[in-house]
């Protein structure tokens, strides 16, 4: 999008806190290049203010995203630049693994499950290598449910820098790509950042590059 790249994270973090996660704010000098094609966007833009059906919108996205002229960057950019894209037109493109049920959720305002966040994070490892952790779920202070653990894990997993998934390690991201990582700021804004633009830009985060 045109105006919207050195806003996209702080945007990522208020809708976050209106879902009843609390992130810290991304630094505007965090703007990304993500691959995107503008001409596209705005082809598909003029009918998302015409309460155009679900099917309509992402037969649209989905039809774009297959032909390469649009990332799953573009559509949360324009999640937050206002286009009213329908939350039941991101869940067909969720389910069809286009986008992350991440996406979906915020658009329909709904508390995000480990599902929805499984570029970076996997239960069963969140629990089992961070003690901490497993010992909240052992007390009782944390159910053993995916919104619970998502919950756990956007909150205080992230902001710790705690290890979600064997695919994302952020000490890996931050040493493959230093100069990345230093723009981003925050442990939690890596992981967003991975979770948002990661298959995208190729980025690798479970082994380091030689």
């Amino acid at each position: 999008m045109k105006n919207g790249k050195n806003q996209w994270m702080a945007r990522l973090i208020a809708a976050a806190a209106a879902a009843g996660l609390f992130l810290s704010p991304l630094p505007v000098s965090a703007a990304t290049s993500h691959t995107q094609q503008v001409d596209m966007v705005d082809l598909i833009a003029p009918a998302l203010f015409k309460n155009t059906d679900p099917v309509g919108v992402a037969l649209q996205l989905s039809t774009a995203m297959r032909y390469g002229q649009l990332t799953q960057g573009d559509i949360w950019e324009m999640m937050q630049q206002g286009y009213a894209i329908p939350a039941e037109a991101l869940k067909v493109l969720a389910d069809g693994g286009q986008i992350s049920g991440f996406l979906y959720k915020q658009a329909a305002k709904l508390a995000p499950t480990c599902s929805d966040l499984s570029p970076i994070l996997d239960m069963d490892y969140y629990v089992n290598h961070n003690p901490e952790v497993l010992a909240r779920v052992q007390s009782g202070a944390l159910p053993l449910t995916d919104e619970a653990v998502a919950a756990d894990f956007m909150t205080v997993g992230m902001q710790e820098g705690l290890p979600g998934s064997e695919d994302f390690q952020l000490d890996i991201l931050k040493a493959n790509y230093p100069a990345l990582a230093q723009k981003i700021g925050s442990n939690a804004d890596c992981y967003l950042y991975f979770l948002i633009y990661g298959k995208e830009q190729g980025l690798v985060a479970d082994h380091l590059l030689k």
